[in-house]
């Protein structure tokens, strides 16, 4: 029988996360950076720019609620990368489909 009752017992799910997360928010600020390199914030697309001002703003809300919050637990993470992760896959697209 297993005891899983250890103190210092690792959670399998929950070791993928930190790349993870670290991933969804290169791949949002890059592609930021991308949409104002490219001009493409100038652009009336769809909404886009006034989606990504959205995102940017619950982005930098995101990291101020982090720094001040202790300790930061992984159930108030996920929502913001449940946004991000899309919202970075569109400007990616945005990109690739403009070069």
């Amino acid at each position: 029988m297993k005891d899983h009752n250890k103190k210092d017992a690792e959670i399998a799910a929950t070791e993928w996360y930190p790349v993870f997360a670290a991933l969804v928010n290169l791949v949002f600020i890059m592609g930021l950076i991308g949409m104002v390199v490219l001009g493409a914030i100038k652009r009336k697309e769809y909404g886009l720019p006034q989606l990504l001002w959205v995102g940017l703003l619950f982005w930098v809300l995101n990291c101020g609620f982090s720094i001040f919050a202790s300790p930061i637990v992984l159930r108030y993470q996920m929502f913001p990368m449940l946004v991000f992760l899309p919202l970075g896959a569109l400007m990616v697209e945005r990109i690739w489909k403009m070069a």
